[in-house]
């Protein structure tokens, strides 16, 4: 999400099967060669001979072979080996043979890049140092200040060098030459893109990205802005509409695990394009060491007062109150950790204080939520973990580095939660939306915590890891989700039809984040050890036509069951329905029995039980006074 530059041709059916592990152009960049990493190569009646080397033919240490180039006088060719020599190889008795016929130690570190240009020939290393020789092996001049990691390749410019000048450096040798090379760009194993402007040019740091695990993202409550983090300490923050980066801080010794924006609207008295998109606006990350960083958004600098670090433990899950006043964490401790933006008296300057760290779970937490109260703007705190429980936390009464527990409940039986949300307001009652292992979603009624009704989630073979309800209109609302290696869509309300999401692979390794934009017209993944982030657009009518395919009515559902409306399951779960009916009004009863479309939810037990599901006593509905228990019930159509 860098500074990207747009492709102008793709070959999207190359002559390579599989992946493409190295390419190289030509020097007149007429031809584009490719090395493919299937097992099977293919390349015509392309002849070779693998020679004998090791150790023993030159008695000392050879090392594993490199990179390899012709020499330009003559026939004669080279081999970069990780024990800092040269191999020169010359044309054997053979037609196309060749034979290793001397050793040549240039250096004690491993040569990780073998090219040459004009004269030189040129060799990159494991300490990130760029050496040049001329034809018989003499080191002629070297650049080893540049602070650079292993050298990955070495690219010179099209333009030729110039003619030697007073401004160009002597060469290394006696004779006291001047040296003249092109401009080069280099780059290194650890994602680092710089360019040397020769003579006398210092580097120019073009390019550094990710070169670790990327997990942290998130997106800016008011803007296409998007932040990321990754194990290298590397934090960036980018427009991702432009494809500009805004800020950027390296962290060397630290490794950036989450982070969030804060959510609170600045100036909202005053048009928000007389102020730029980060006023007033904190960035909150959290590391693997346990330290928690606040920092300015649009710098991304941090005052000392504004990083804490009370936790040993990698800070998994960062999240801040609505109103910007709270923000809480969570770790592989099990803890969660409160902040309060705390104003002093008499000062009008606002301070982060540590409300207090509670180890709330015996297992990984999953999820840590921020909502407010019911018919109030008070915050509240809500954690969920492997061990399903739903833990809040008692903000108001917390004080004095003590973090109190309002309330713990077991939202599970034998189902493990993976993640929570707060699911949008498309009725009366407020839900939460939490989704388990077993791809099932449950709705539970904010206050009390009760379940109200399960439903199939998205089965895509690995349940839901995450999911965000993207902004919406009053009554048109949809949740994006990611699984193991998935994106998806899901309608809102939820109704358990398989044909109401979809999904597509977004990361074949795994997929480790998501987020959504502002506005809601994207969502971003990130892949997590493949160091990338992606960004997809929403389209709500391609998955609205998914969803009419599958049918109306009960159509979707009758699907699911094994041989559909007209098979054996289905007629025996009606006949069932209808003695349902029958055992509640009475087997001896001589009344007129009056058939109807619905049960009372207390014969729904029974009725599982007898097609072979056995739901616990706490799953059961409760019962329900006996002039209500027809009111609500499961129909049959």
């Amino acid at each position: 999400m860098g500074d990207l530059r747009i492709p102008v041709h793709t070959l999207f059916n190359g002559p390579t099967e599989g992946s493409v592990i190295a390419l190289a152009f030509s020097k007149d960049a007429k031809y584009l060669a490719t090395l493919g990493g299937g097992e099977q190569q293919t390349e015509g009646n392309l002849e070779y001979i693998a020679p004998y080397l090791n150790d023993k033919s030159f008695n000392q240490s050879v090392g594993s072979l490199g990179q390899s180039l012709f020499h330009w006088r003559g026939q004669q060719a080279l081999t970069a080996t990780s024990a800092g020599n040269l191999v020169l190889w010359d044309e054997g008795e053979e037609a196309a043979g060749r034979n290793a016929i001397k050793l040549l130690p240039l250096q004690r570190e491993a040569i990780t890049v073998l090219t040459s240009t004009d004269r030189w020939i040129v060799t990159g290393d494991v300490l990130g140092h760029i050496k040049f020789y001329d034809e018989n092996f003499r080191l002629m001049s070297w650049y080893s200040d540049f602070s650079l990691d292993a050298i990955a390749s070495i690219s010179f410019s099209k333009d030729a060098a110039p003619e030697p000048s007073q401004d160009y450096p002597e060469s290394c040798i006696l004779a006291d030459q001047p040296f003249v090379s092109r401009s080069f760009v280099v780059s290194t194993v650890r994602a680092t893109v710089v360019h040397v402007k020769t003579p006398g040019g210092g580097p120019q740091t073009l390019l550094r990205e990710h070169c670790a695990p990327l997990h942290a993202v998130a997106c800016h409550p008011r803007r296409p802005i998007l932040a990321m983090g990754s194990h290298s300490g590397i934090l960036k923050v980018c427009d991702y509409n432009t494809k500009l980066t805004l800020a950027s801080r390296v962290y060397e010794s630290e490794r950036i695990q989450c982070l969030i924006f804060d959510p609170q609207d600045p100036l909202v008295a005053d048009s928000l394009t007389r102020c730029s998109f980060t006023d007033w606006f904190y960035v909150a990350v959290g590391f693997a060491s346990g330290a928690v960083h606040i920092l300015d958004a649009s710098s991304l600098h941090s005052d000392a007062e504004d990083c804490f670090h009370f936790s040993d433990n990698s800070i998994t899950h960062i999240t801040f109150s609505l109103d910007s006043m709270y923000l809480a964490t969570a770790d592989t401790g099990k803890a969660v950790t409160v902040f309060h933006l705390h104003s002093s008296p008499g000062s009008t300057t606002q301070q982060w204080q540590l409300v207090g760290r509670h180890i709330s779970h015996y297992k990984p937490i999953r999820e840590l939520l921020f909502g407010v109260h019911l018919d109030s703007t008070r915050p509240r705190l809500l954690s969920l973990a492997m061990d399903r429980r739903l833990v809040e936390y008692d903000l108001d009464s917390s004080m004095e580095q003590q973090l109190l527990v309002l309330s713990a409940e077991r939202v599970e039986q034998s189902a493990v939660p993976q993640c929570m949300t707060w699911y949008p307001p498309l009725s009366t009652e407020r839900f939460l939306l939490t989704a388990s292992d077993q791809h099932k979603m449950k709705l539970l009624n904010s206050t009390t915590n009760m379940c109200r009704k399960t439903l199939l989630g998205p089965t895509y073979e690995s349940p839901v890891q995450k999911m965000v309800v993207l902004p919406g209109s009053s009554d048109t609302y949809y949740l994006a989700f990611i699984t193991k290696d998935k994106v998806g869509l899901q309608i809102l309300p939820l109704d358990g039809n398989p044909y109401s999401s979809l999904a597509v692979v977004c990361h074949p390794g795994g997929v480790s984040q998501l987020v959504c934009s502002f506005d809601g017209r994207f969502v971003f993944t990130s892949g997590g050890a493949d160091g990338t982030v992606l960004r997809w657009r929403i389209n709500p009518h391609a998955l609205q036509a998914t969803a009419a395919l599958g049918g109306s009515h009960l159509d979707p559902f009758y699907a699911l069951l094994e041989g559909g409306r007209g098979g054996t399951l289905c007629r025996e779960m009606e006949d069932l329905f209808y003695y349902c009916q029958l055992r509640h009004q009475g087997i001896d009863s001589r009344a007129p029995r009056q058939v109807s479309t619905s049960i009372p939810l207390t014969e729904v037990p029974f009725l599982m039980r007898a097609l072979g599901f056995f739901p616990s006593e706490q799953e059961h509905p409760p019962r329900a006074p006996p002039s209500e228990q027809g009111v609500t019930g499961i129909g049959l159509q």
